[in-house]
C-alpha cells in the first residue's frame, strides 16, 4: 500500500488538484480564453509519492509528505522585453533584489517593475498567487537563504523559484520552511542552482490542522519575544551606521579636529592662528612668556598673567607699541611659569642672542607643520611637474635619444584648479582629485579563466575604505602586467557595478603581499606624495562629504548598470586640510571606525544567537515538542 493511500494525504491531494484547476481557469481567464471543454484537466500531473523510508517517528495522526504533495513548486520567468517596461502600478514583477528592499522583509510587495494584464499577456507572464513562498534559485544569492511572501498576486524572475503551498497551513509551511537551507541543497556548481529537484522531494512533517494552529500560534508567541530583541539589536546596528556616516562627516567638514590648537579661535581677529601645538588656557592663574609672530615677519617677545586676553589686546592695538603697527598673525610658542619673576626672566632669554636663534628654530618648524593647506598644493602641484618631468626623461633615455631643449617640457598639462566654493575651515581648501594624482588609470579587460596564476582583483574586492587584497580570480602567469600592478598606498576606486551605491567608492591598498593586477571596472590613483598627503584622510575624504555627492551626480546608469568616467573623478572636489591635520582626522577616525566595528560585531554575535533560538523553537515544532 502507498503513502498516499495509507494516510490522510489523500485529502491533501484532492485540495491540490482542485486548487490547481482554480489556477488554470484563473490563468485561462485572464487571457481571455476559457475552456469549451474539460480535456485540459488532463494536464495535471500527480505528485510523486514521498519516499520516506529511514526518516525518523512523528508524533500519533502525523505524517510525512513531500514538498510536492503539499504545494506547488514554480519557477519565475524573465521573458525578452520585461526589462523596459515602465509603470509604477499593476501587477507586481520581482526580481531577486527586491528582497533587499526595505519593507520587504517578510510579505514582498514593492517592486521596480509593475506590469498591466495586457503586458503580462504579451509578455506570456504567469502570475503566481498571494502567498507563494519565493527564494533565490541560482547565483550567490542562494547563500543568504532569503524567503519571501507574495503580499499579492505577482510575477518573478528567472533566477526566483517559488512554492505555493496547499492543504497546509500557510503560516505553518511558512514556519517549517524556514528550517530549509537553500545553500546545503544547491547544487556544487561554480554558480550554484536550485532545481525543482532539489525541493520537490523535502519532507515536511505534517500535523493534524487543529495542531497546526496551536503550533503556528506558539511559534509566534515565543519569536514576539526574540523579534523584540532583534528589532532593537537592528536599531543598534543602524544608530552605528548612522555614527559612523556622521563621524566621516565631521572629518571633511572640521568638526572632528576643531578642538585641535591649530583650529583655536574666539580671538577678535579669527584669521589669528595657534602654531604652538597646544591650546591657550582662557582661564588660568599662570604667568606666561609667549612669542607673537606679526605680518610683517617679525617676533615680538613677552609676558602676561592672562595670555588669551593678552593677545586679544595685542590685536585691538592695545597691547604694545609693536604690535600696533606690526599686526600679530599667529602664537608660535609659549611657557606657563608660577611666578611672574619666572616669566620675566624667560621672556629675557627669548630675547638673547640664544634664545633668538632658539625661537625661530621653533618658528621654521612650527610654520612648516602648520602650512596652510593652500600652500600645501602648491609643493604638491610642483612635485607633481618634477615627476611627470622624470617620467619623460626616463622614456627618452629608453629610446636612446636626448631632448635638444625644453620646449618638451610644454605638453605638461596643469590639472584645473577648482573653481566652485564650498565652506571649510581656514587653512583648508577644496581642490580637485586630479591635482593630488599622478595617475588615475583603468585595469585589464581580460577575462580572468585560470585556476591560479597572476592574481586580479575582482570588482567586489573594493568597498569604501577597504580593498579586500585576498577576493581575487587569475590570469595567466606570463601576463604582461607592469602597467596594471597595484602597490601599497594606491588607490582604487570602482568604476561600474550593478549596485550605485558602490560606483566610485575607494579603497586604498595596505599589506599587499602578492603581485596583484585591477581590472578594468577598477581604477588605479596614485597619490603625488605620502609626505605631502595622508593617504588614509585621502581615502575616507572621497568617501564622503562633497566628494560623494559629487560622485553620485555623475553616475550614470545604463542597462542595469551603474558608472563613472575617469574624466569625472578627476574633477571630483576633494576637501583639503594641512598635512598635520590630515594625519590627526585618519587617527581619529580609524579610532572611531574600529570602536564601531567591534560593537557591531557583538551585535552580530547576538543576531546569530537569536536566529539559533529560533532555529531551536522551529526544530521542537516540528518534532512534535511544542504545542
Amino acid at each position: 500500500m502507498s503513502v498516499v493511500e495509507s494516510n490522510p494525504i489523500n485529502e491533501i491531494l484532492k485540495i491540490r488538484r482542485a486548487t490547481w484547476e482554480e489556477l488554470e481557469l484563473e490563468r485561462m481567464d485572464r487571457r481571455g480564453m476559457l475552456p469549451k471543454s474539460d480535456a485540459w484537466k488532463a494536464k495535471y500531473k500527480e505528485p510523486r509519492s514521498a519516499d520516506i523510508d529511514g526518516v525518523g517517528a512523528l508524533p500519533e495522526y502525523w505524517y510525512w509528505a513531500s514538498v510536492a504533495q503539499v504545494g506547488f513548486v514554480i519557477s519565475g520567468q524573465t521573458p525578452k522585453g520585461v526589462a523596459d517596461v515602465e509603470g509604477e502600478a499593476g501587477i507586481p514583477w520581482f526580481k531577486v533584489g527586491d528582497m533587499n528592499t526595505e519593507g520587504n522583509e517578510l510579505f514582498i510587495h514593492k517592486a521596480n517593475t509593475y506590469l498591466t494584464v495586457g503586458q503580462l499577456n504579451s509578455l506570456k507572464l504567469h502570475v503566481q498567487p498571494e502567498g507563494t513562498v519565493i527564494f533565490p534559485k541560482r547565483g550567490g544569492a542562494i547563500a543568504t537563504n532569503k524567503k519571501r511572501v507574495l503580499f499579492q498576486p505577482s510575477g518573478y524572475d528567472l533566477n526566483t523559484m517559488g512554492v505555493f503551498p496547499v492543504g497546509v497551513d500557510k503560516k505553518y509551511f511558512w514556519y517549517w520552511f524556514q528550517t530549509v537551507d537553500l545553500g546545503a541543497i544547491a547544487d556544487g556548481a561554480i554558480v550554484p542552482q536550485i532545481n525543482h529537484g532539489d525541493i520537490e522531494p523535502l519532507l515536511i512533517p505534517v500535523a493534524p490542522p487543529e495542531q497546526q494552529k496551536r503550533i503556528v500560534a506558539k511559534i509566534e508567541e515565543l519569536f514576539s519575544h526574540i523579534d523584540a530583541g532583534i528589532a532593537a539589536l537592528n536599531k543598534a546596528k543602524q544608530l552605528l551606521k548612522q555614527y559612523r556616516q556622521s563621524v566621516l562627516k565631521a572629518a571633511v567638514t572640521g568638526e572632528l579636529t576643531k578642538h585641535l590648537p591649530g583650529r583655536q579661535a574666539g580671538w577678535r581677529d579669527p584669521l589669528f592662528r595657534n602654531k604652538c601645538g597646544k591650546l591657550v588656557p582662557k582661564n588660568s592663574d599662570k604667568y606666561f612668556a609667549y612669542v607673537l609672530e606679526c605680518e610683517n615677519g617679525s617676533l615680538y617677545k613677552g609676558f602676561s598673567k592672562n595670555l588669551y586676553m593678552r593677545i586679544d589686546q595685542h590685536l585691538s592695538g592695545q597691547g604694545a607699541k609693536w604690535t600696533k603697527e606690526h599686526k600679530p598673525v599667529s602664537i608660535i610658542h609659549f611657557e606657563e611659569f608660577e611666578t611672574e619673576k619666572e616669566a620675566v626672566e624667560r621672556e629675557k632669554y627669548f630675547k638673547s642672542g640664544s634664545g633668538r636663534e632658539w625661537i625661530n628654530e621653533i618658528r621654521d618648524k612650527n610654520n612648516r607643520r602648520f602650512e596652510p593647506a593652500s600652500q600645501l598644493l602648491e609643493r604638491i602641484l610642483l612635485e607633481r611637474r618634477q615627476k611627470w618631468e622624470a617620467q619623460q626623461l626616463e622614456q627618452f633615455k629608453a629610446k636612446g635619444k636626448v631632448p635638444k631643449d625644453d620646449g618638451w617640457k610644454g605638453k605638461y598639462k596643469d590639472p584645473e584648479a577648482f573653481d566652485s566654493e564650498f565652506e571649510v575651515p581656514e587653512e583648508w581648501i577644496v581642490c580637485q582629485f586630479e591635482q593630488l594624482i599622478l595617475e588615475l588609470k583603468n585595469g585589464i579587460s581580460k577575462k580572468p579563466s585560470e585556476a591560479k596564476g597572476l592574481a586580479i582583483l575582482r570588482i567586489s574586492a573594493v568597498r569604501p575604505m577597504v580593498v579586500y587584497k585576498d577576493d581575487v580570480r587569475f590570469l595567466p602567469e606570463n601576463f604582461d602586467s607592469k602597467d596594471f600592478e597595484i602597490e601599497d598606498g594606491d588607490l582604487l576606486l570602482t568604476r561600474y557595478n550593478g549596485n550605485p551605491e558602490f560606483v566610485g567608492v575607494c579603497g586604498k591598498v595596505k599589506g599587499l603581499e602578492n603581485k596583484t593586477v585591477y581590472p578594468d571596472k577598477l581604477m588605479r590613483a596614485r597619490p603625488v606624495s605620502t609626505k605631502k598627503l595622508c593617504t588614509d584622510y585621502l581615502e575616507l575624504s572621497l568617501n564622503c562629504g562633497i566628494s560623494k555627492d559629487f560622485i553620485r551626480s555623475v553616475t550614470k546608469t545604463t542597462a542595469g548598470q551603474s558608472g563613472v568616467a575617469g574624466r569625472d573623478v578627476k574633477k571630483c572636489p576633494t576637501v583639503l586640510p594641512p598635512y598635520d591635520e590630515q594625519v590627526e582626522i585618519a587617527n581619529i577616525v580609524s579610532g572611531k571606525l574600529e570602536a564601531m566595528k567591534r560593537l557591531d560585531v557583538e551585535v552580530d554575535i547576538h543576531l546569530l544567537k537569536a536566529e539559533k533560538n529560533k532555529q531551536s523553537i522551529l526544530a521542537s515544532a516540528f518534532s512534535g515538542a511544542l504545542q
